[in-house]
């Protein structure tokens, strides 16, 4: 990852420059930009164990709203709820 950012400094021309001077230029918070470079990928995040079984939660949620709905169609939001 370092490789990456040096190289894309370097393609910009903010090569030698501190983080700050390189945020004034590029019109970035110096915040957003570590936020930024501290983010996660989507693979990290997609990946936990608790993603995973906040899943498998939603889908069985969902699951028994269908359920809910199938059974009693003719209920309107209220209804359902309350059920």
């Amino acid at each position: 990852m370092v490789d990456e950012e040096s190289a894309k400094r370097s393609m910009l021309g903010l090569e030698g420059l501190s983080i700050t001077d390189q945020c004034k230029i590029l019109k970035v918070s110096r915040s957003g930009y570590y936020l930024w470079k501290n983010r996660k990928s989507i693979e990290d995040i997609l990946d936990t164990e608790a993603m995973k079984e906040k899943t498998e939660r939603e889908m069985k949620l969902v699951k028994d709203v269908l359920n809910a709905f199938m059974e009693h169609s003719a209920f309107g939001y209220r209804k359902m709820s309350e059920y």
